[in-house]
């Protein structure tokens, strides 16, 4: 099963049963951040955010640029152009894995079969987001790096700043872990090979990461005025044990899952093997590489304080280099016992896809035929229940709207609800409608504002900013900060809190106009308010409201 045909055919046909499991779409709603950048960058002509300033809304530059490309070169729209770039990325980890098993000294075959049946790369292959990319990615740079300590020509040089600049413009974060772990590959590379490099060939590595490192906080600050993207100016706070106990639990809770136990403790085994083997010189250098990459990049994810998001999504960065190494440790089975092992591996993570299943199969409605239409959008929308959810919303936002613009010419809006909802109106009416993100996400109202920029900073971004606050202090904030007052509010709220959000709104001077009973769970609503003297002047009509079957 080791021959090329036979074992990535095995992968592929696994990797597509999976992804059947899962509709074919994950869908996540943020990826809609990124879809606007690159649609603005073929539309404007530039990346801007939602109100069109030069603010770097998306956590990913390069998934940003590779979008907006495949859009101009397949005349094709965001959507659609952004998940193809993950799903081909996660369709060519295959064949790098593969080629990179003969390196590891390990079975093509076990780290394909692994790698095909994880549920975290599948889950996120299929989200329209970057983390696919930046599997491929690091591979990439694993391979150049690899290559550059063995072959000491131009070329190899160019091919390793290069894989170095592109894996440093994937995600905000790898600007600062790339060079750390280039530094943490010193001494390994020098002392603890059977083959040392030599001192120049680790100097010049050093040089090109942090030359890629520069090179992209430069343009950034260039062109956006910030070295980082705005969701981490709104999400980045102070390192307390906090957050570090909140990293460490997220790094191991994988534990308490039976279907993911055996795959967690084997590759933790495999890593506390490796790592034995590195002072008695026992490792090749991709292994050595591939050791140092992921234990560098479980460190990040504690420091990060992990993720709020399904699916394991910080893991799956390193799950190429992470199934390599435990192909590498099972190699001293025989092949009977590694495919047992990974069959046994293989079947636990089908179960916890399965699991997933429910959480992203698509939901009913029931409601005005006019407000469930899905017909306009995407297969990727249609597919996933994150996407599928807001159709409603975003349906009747495209009827409100164009009768509030001819009444009012420009409207501001407040919504924690940066995704598919925002983009839609975005990419309708550029220029016509300013955005309030109440997370601070997409732009800077409240992340610079004096009154609000020193509140915490968590996993969703700058918290405590919820519309009961924002109308409470929306005085102060407009005289302080130049904030508009929103004429339209969305969000969600639990079932539980809608008396209250009802009461609030009406002593505001707002009139809740759309409620969708569900959401993403039965228990959460979806509720849009307009100020009641605009909704006074489009003739008040009645209220519209959808319910969600799940």
């Amino acid at each position: 099963m080791s021959k090329p045909f036979p074992c990535l055919l095995s992968g592929l046909v696994l990797l597509l049963f999976s992804m059947a499991v899962l509709n074919y779409s994950t869908g996540i709603d943020d990826a809609h951040i990124t879809f606007f950048s690159a649609w603005s960058l073929v539309q404007q002509g530039e990346i801007v955010n939602y109100n069109l300033d030069r603010v770097e809304q998306s956590s990913s530059l390069l998934h940003t640029l590779v979008t907006a490309a495949l859009m101009a070169l397949a005349d094709c729209g965001p959507v659609l152009a952004g998940h193809a770039v993950t799903l081909v990325a996660a369709l060519l980890v295959l064949p790098v894995v593969y080629g990179l098993a003969v390196r590891f000294a390990c079975s093509p075959f076990v780290c394909v079969v692994l790698l095909a049946g994880n549920s975290s790369f599948i889950y996120w292959a299929l989200s329209g987001l970057e983390s696919p990319v930046v599997t491929l990615l690091m591979l990439g740079w694993l391979i150049s790096g690899a290559t550059l300590c063995q072959f000491t020509t131009p070329f190899h040089r160019f091919l390793f700043l290069v894989s170095s600049l592109l894996l440093v413009s994937v995600r905000p974060e790898m600007p600062l872990y790339l060079p750390v772990l280039m530094l943490s590959l010193a001494l390994p590379l020098r002392y603890f090979l059977p083959d040392k490099v030599s001192w120049t060939i680790i100097l010049q590595m050093v040089v090109f990461v942090f030359l890629a490192a520069m090179l992209v906080f430069g343009f950034r600050y260039s062109y956006f005025g910030s070295l980082f993207p705005q969701p981490v100016e709104a999400k980045a706070g102070s390192f307390t044990l906090a957050r570090l106990m909140t990293g460490f639990y997220y790094f191991i809770r994988p534990l308490a899952s039976p279907m993911l136990l055996p795959v967690y403790l084997l590759g933790l085994l495999s890593v506390v093997s490796m790592t034995l083997k590195l002072p008695k010189k026992s490792l090749n250098l991709y292994q050595c590489l591939a050791l140092f990459c992921l234990l560098s990049y479980c460190g990040l994810i504690i420091l990060m304080g992990g993720d709020w998001m399904s699916a394991y999504r910080f893991f799956v960065p390193v799950t190429g280099v992470f199934v390599l190494l435990v192909g590498s440790c099972l190699n001293r089975f025989s092949a009977g016992k590694q495919l047992g092992i990974v069959f046994l591996v293989t079947v636990c993570q089908l179960a916890f896809t399965h699991s997933l299943r429910e959480s992203v199969s698509p939901a009913g409605f029931s409601g005005d035929a006019d407000l469930i239409d899905s017909s306009r959008y995407d297969f990727f929308e249609r597919q996933s229940r994150d996407n599928l959810v807001n159709i409603p919303t975003v349906n009747f936002l495209h009827k409100l709207v164009p009768e509030l613009l001819h009444t009012e010419g420009q409207l501001t809006v407040l919504s924690g609800q940066m995704g598919m909802l925002s983009y839609n109106l975005a990419t309708l009416y550029p220029g016509r409608i300013h955005f309030l993100d109440r997370n601070g996400l997409i732009e800077k109202s409240f992340t610079d504002c004096e009154v609000t920029k020193d509140k915490p900073r968590g996993a969703l971004g700058i918290e405590g900013i919820v519309p009961y606050y924002y109308l409470l202090a929306r005085k102060k904030l407009a005289n302080k900060c130049d904030i508009p007052e929103a004429d339209i509010i969305f969000d969600i709220w639990q079932a539980s809190a809608l008396g209250d959000t009802r009461e609030m709104m009406n002593k505001f001077g707002y009139q809740i106009v759309f409620e969708q009973h569900g959401h993403l769970e039965p228990e959460i609503w979806q509720l849009v308010a307009v100020k009641k003297s605009l909704w006074q002047s489009i003739g008040s009509p009645g209220l519209q409201k959808v319910t969600v079957h799940f």
